[in-house]
């Protein structure tokens, strides 16, 4: 392991350049991989010049500090969601909407999306109506492979496994999603600290996937997050968070709302959205 004083030195240069602050649950990965990059011939100095300079090998260190956890239909209580009653509800109102998966990971959450607008929208598709992004553009490197192994499948989502199957093809234990489902993602990297949300997306989504990231924030950071969030959010739009996540939202323009055992965020529609 890597001393304290260096691992201090680590995690101050990851928010220098990102804002994310290393959880604690994953302070022994990263103690563990940097320890890992250093060698007779390399000392810490030296290797902290080149995450300092190296885009890559920074990516690479940020693939560890970024805990990519995920698969298909995680949380299947929000798919159960937006399946039964967040899609038919933007169908009925004439909404052909973009769906956003803001911190996507490795990709199974933005193809779930894409496999419940396809299921929803097949007659009527737009052009890229999910978007995936993520500040850690090693991991999305899967969603160009297209490669799943059995640990992008959990009991968790397993009543939307059909529709993975119905839309994919399986060899050598790897699951590869049709290319129709693939097409209706566009993928980009997003500091959601410090990027424009406008800037980046040139869209307004109906849905905001925001699951499993607001645990890297503390509590300041975490309303710049949702502030801006709730701003591109169309009105009437959708915002859900993971479970946990739920406790830290408090913003003027979303209405907290339950249905079943599932809590979300609608956006405020504004009067003149009625007339």
């Amino acid at each position: 392991m890597i001393s304290p004083e260096d691992f201090k030195t680590i995690a101050q240069a990851v928010k220098n350049r990102t804002k994310i602050e290393i959880i604690d649950s994953n302070v022994n990965s990263v103690k563990r991989y940097v320890k890992k990059q250093l060698s007779d011939s390399l000392s810490f100095d030296e290797y902290l010049d080149i995450i300092n300079c190296d885009e890559n090998e920074f990516n690479k260190l940020l693939q560890v500090v970024t805990i990519n956890e995920t698969y298909f239909f995680r949380e299947e209580k929000y798919f159960t969601l937006l399946d039964k009653m967040i899609l038919p509800d933007l169908k009925e109102r004439g909404i052909n909407p973009f769906l956003w998966s803001a911190a996507t990971s490795t990709g199974e959450e933005a193809i779930s999306l894409a496999l419940l607008y396809n299921k929803h929208y097949s007659e009527s598709f737009k052009k890229h109506p999910v978007i995936a992004t993520d500040i850690d553009v090693l991991s999305m490197d899967r969603l160009r492979v297209n490669r799943y192994g059995k640990n992008s499948f959990r009991n968790d989502g397993a009543i939307f496994h059909d529709l993975i199957y119905q839309n994919s093809t399986i060899n050598d234990n790897c699951c590869t999603i049709n290319s129709n489902i693939m097409k209706l993602i566009e993928h980009k990297r997003i500091n959601l600290i410090t990027d424009s949300y406008n800037e980046k997306l040139l869209i307004k989504p109906s849905v905001i996937l925001l699951c499993n990231v607001l645990i890297y924030m503390d509590s300041e950071l975490r309303e710049i997050i949702i502030d801006k969030a709730a701003k591109i959010l169309d009105y009437g739009g959708y915002l859900i968070v993971s479970s946990a996540n739920t406790a830290f939202i408090n913003h003027p323009l979303l209405e907290l709302v339950q249905r079943d055992n599932s809590f979300y965020f609608k956006k405020i529609a504004r009067e003149d959205d009625d007339k």
